[in-house]
């Protein structure tokens, strides 16, 4: 048990001299008492009570130990229970009881509840999985919004079966007794495992540990090595989750996997996203049917890093200059 006690001890407040205490014979439990208000620390003139006091602490949770083991087993669910409560306040009028299915899921006008507790403008998003279509994949432009609008899925799942609203105007979900879900990691040279590895060893972890009735989110899966191979690997793992008849939700800017004859059971989306005069706009409104590109090219020369952008910044730090400035 570790404890950090910074005590404020002023005239104006308690007195917990050496003399006092030995003079008043002040019970423990009024000490804690005193030490639970918040004070501003005052480590000076803390040091002359300290073997004191430290000698009353240790003394209360010796005598207390099982009862505060206890109270801090309880403190995970009390938060919980906590921001739960501040959560359902803040969500106000704009959340819905979803109600619970075997076999469908369909929400309406999604939003995701962290941006939205933050006060933020979010677009909606409708989301829906049924018995012959159970995984959604999702092709479309960088910053697009794939990750944010599964995330927002993923949590309205989570909260739902936590027994709270999700922010929607209508929830129908299919009850899952596991959610599992892979996200871009950076490599581990700890682990001595590159991000691939841990991209395969995620994807065996979550085959291996899932049922029928599992809730799968994959994010972008094998980005991190050659792309023939990437895709190739990509396209096992798909085939995968549509042949178990797994609900899941999978990103990738692999488009080619969107219209692989080989594979079915599945539903396309992507994000809206227009070029007009050389600038992305998003909507991030997700559309029906595959996109087709990423724009990854066009954001490159949004943030002036093009092939051209790119060749002058070259040629100025080879001459030295940057800015105007000769170096």
């Amino acid at each position: 048990l570790s404890v950090k006690l910074n005590i404020a001890l002023t005239d104006s407040l308690y007195d917990f001299s050496l003399e006092n205490i030995e003079k008043r014979k002040i019970p423990c439990t009024q000490i804690l008492r005193n030490l639970g208000h918040k004070f501003l620390a005052n480590i000076t003139g803390f040091r002359a009570y300290k073997p004191k006091v430290n000698i009353v602490l240790t003394e209360l949770i010796k005598d207390n130990y099982k009862n505060i083991q206890k109270v801090l087993s309880l403190l995970p669910d009390l938060q919980f229970y906590r921001s739960m409560i501040r959560y359902d306040e803040l969500l106000g009028n704009k959340g819905v009881n979803p109600e619970f299915s075997l076999d469908r899921t369909q929400i309406k006008d999604l939003q995701n509840p962290i941006f939205l507790l933050r006060g933020e403008k979010v677009v909606p998003n409708n989301y829906q999985s049924e018995n012959n279509n159970k995984v959604l994949l999702i092709t479309g432009a960088n910053n697009g919004g794939k990750t944010f609008y599964s995330k927002s899925v993923g949590l309205a799942q989570l909260l739902a079966q936590r027994g709270a609203r999700i922010p929607a105007s209508y929830a129908f979900l299919e009850i899952a007794d596991r959610v599992h879900t892979h996200f871009v990691q950076q490599d581990d040279p700890i682990n001595k495992e590159g991000r691939y590895k841990f991209e395969l060893r995620r994807m065996a972890d979550i085959l291996n540990s899932c049922s029928k009735r599992s809730f799968v989110i994959v994010d972008e899966p094998c980005s991190g090595t050659d792309p023939i191979e990437g895709e190739a690997q990509s396209s096992y793992f798909l085939e995968a989750l549509t042949e178990s008849g797994i609900r899941s939700i999978f990103n990738t800017h692999y488009h080619r996997l969107a219209s692989n004859e080989k594979l079915s059971g599945f539903v396309n989306i992507h994000p809206d996203t227009k070029l007009e005069d050389g600038k992305l706009n998003y909507s991030y409104k997700m559309m029906e049917g595959p996109a087709g590109t990423s724009y990854a090219l066009e954001l490159a020369r949004s943030m002036n890093l093009g092939e051209n952008n790119l060749l002058e910044k070259a040629r100025k730090i080879k001459n030295g200059t940057q800015n105007g400035k000769k170096y």
